[in-house]
C-alpha cells in the first residue's frame, strides 16, 4: 500500500461531499489534503466526473507543485493550492465555483460585509481579485505579487540570473532604452553599470525603487498593479504602504548561492 493512501482516502471522501452538498456542479471544484510531514497533497484530477471518482484516482503532488505520484494529470488549480499549503500551515483547502459569490466575482464586485456570519470569518469585505491579462494565466501568476503595468518579468529566480536572461531576450541594437524597478533601488544601481558596460546606451531606474514610487504617487497616476514585496515581517505591502495580504511567494529561503557574475573583459 502507497505511503499516502491516507491523504489520498481524505481527499477522495472531502471531494465527494462537494456535489452532495450542492457545492459544485459538472467536474468543477476540489479538496486537496496535505500530509505536512512528508510534504505533499493529494488533489483531485483534472475534468473526471465526481461519480467515477476512486481513491486511486487523487494525484499526489509536492509543495513545488510536481507529480509525485499518479497517472492522471492534477486539478487546473493544483499550482495554488500548491503555493498556499508553501507558505501556509494549513492541511486542507476547498475550492468551489459557489453560485453567489461566481456572481461577485463575475461582475468584479468586492463581497460587502453585510451580516454576523461573513463578520464571524473577516471583519472587512472579500476583495476581487482584478481581471488578469493572458499572459499573466498562461504565466506562473500565482508568484507575481505586483508589477507596473506593461512591464517584461524575466522569470528568474536569482538575481545572478539575470544576465543569462538579458543575453537571450534583449539587444543594445535594438533596445535602446531600458528601464528597471526594484523594491528599494539597490538591485537596480548594481545591475544599470553592467548594462552599460554591455552596449545598452540609455538605461534608466525607478529612483528609490517601489516603495519611494509608492510614498510619492498620487492615486490617480499610479500605474502599480497589486502589493509589493518587501524584505520584512510584512512580507508584502498594498499601494499605501500597509501591511499586504499576500503570503511570501519569494525564494528567500530556499535560493542556493551562486558565484556572482564577472563581466567579461
Amino acid at each position: 500500500m502507497s505511503k499516502y493512501q491516507h491523504i489520498r482516502e481524505a481527499a477522495y471522501l472531502a471531494n465527494m461531499k462537494l456535489p452532495k452538498l450542492n457545492l459544485v456542479i459538472f467536474t468543477f471544484g476540489n479538496v486537496s489534503e496535505a500530509d505536512r510531514d512528508l510534504g505533499v497533497f493529494a488533489i483531485k484530477p483534472s475534468g473526471v466526473p465526481y461519480e467515477v471518482l476512486s481513491p486511486a484516482n487523487m494525484v499526489i503532488v509536492d509543495f513545488d507543485g510536481n507529480v509525485v505520484e499518479g497517472d492522471m494529470r492534477p486539478s487546473s488549480d493544483t499550482k495554488t493550492h500548491a503555493v498556499l499549503y508553501k507558505h501556509w500551515n494549513i492541511g486542507g483547502i476547498c475550492h468551489t465555483h459557489s453560485t453567489y459569490a461566481t456572481s461577485w466575482a463575475q461582475a468584479l464586485r468586492d463581497i460587502p460585509l453585510y451580516g454576523t456570519t461573513h463578520a464571524d470569518h473577516k471583519t472587512v469585505d472579500i476583495p476581487c481579485a482584478k481581471p488578469m491579462h493572458d499572459d499573466m494565466i498562461k504565466g506562473d501568476y500565482e508568484y507575481q505579487t505586483g508589477t507596473f503595468d506593461g512591464a517584461v518579468n524575466p522569470a528568474v529566480r536569482k538575481f545572478s540570473d539575470l544576465p543569462e536572461f538579458i543575453a537571450e531576450n534583449l539587444d543594445p541594437a535594438r533596445h535602446k532604452r531600458v528601464a528597471m524597478f526594484c523594491t528599494g533601488g539597490i538591485r537596480c544601481e548594481k545591475f544599470a553599470p553592467y548594462l552599460m558596460q554591455i552596449g545598452f546606451d540609455e538605461v534608466f531606474q525607478l529612483e528609490g525603487g517601489i516603495l519611494k514610487y509608492l510614498e510619492e504617487t498620487p492615486a490617480d497616476e499610479m500605474l502599480w498593479e497589486g502589493e509589493c514585496f518587501v524584505f520584512d515581517e510584512r512580507v508584502t505591502v498594498d499601494k499605501n504602504l500597509q501591511k499586504g495580504t499576500g503570503p511570501d511567494y519569494s525564494q528567500r529561503h530556499a535560493n542556493a548561492k551562486k558565484a556572482p557574475y564577472k563581466v567579461k573583459e
